[in-house]
């Protein structure tokens, strides 16, 4: 009920609506760099950004900047539309704020080899502390090769 109306299913409206609501999710997950698998997980403030600019798109699907009904005139700020997003600077800002944190992952591999460590009482778990001339304690290397 966000815009206010009934949308009945199948209908022209809602085919629109569903269109205006696809395209802004994805161009959301583009710039946060999430896909959030459960819907309840995603950011209020993320849904509340992703409705709003489906409102509008769905509201004002050619992005008119002015528009005349009779005497009555309506104009949106150029602003708004200027570099061709579908989301208004502010909202980009809340966006990247909920950008998936850093560029780093961590990948498991395992090359099957007979001669790994086996756990941290394995003499092949440490390697020597080059650095003092031997002479510190052997650094733990873990146990998965």
């Amino acid at each position: 009920m966000r815009l206010g109306v009934e949308i009945i299913p199948d209908s022209n409206e809602h085919a629109r609506a569903t269109d205006a609501l696809w395209s802004v999710s994805t161009r959301a997950r583009s710039i946060t760099e999430q896909a959030w698998a459960d819907p309840d997980e995603t950011p209020d403030a993320v849904v509340d950004v992703v409705l709003s600019a489906a409102m509008r798109i769905y509201r004002n699907p050619d992005r008119f900047l002015s528009n005349q009904a009779g005497s009555f005139t309506g104009t949106l700020a150029a602003s708004d539309f200027a570099d061709g997003d579908l989301f208004l600077p502010g909202e980009r800002v809340v966006l990247e704020r909920h950008k998936a944190t850093g560029p780093l992952t961590t990948m498991t591999t395992t090359r099957n080899d007979p001669n790994a460590p086996n756990g941290p009482w394995d003499p092949r778990s440490y390697v020597p502390d080059t650095i003092s001339g031997g002479l510190g304690d052997p650094f733990h290397i873990g146990t998965e090769v």
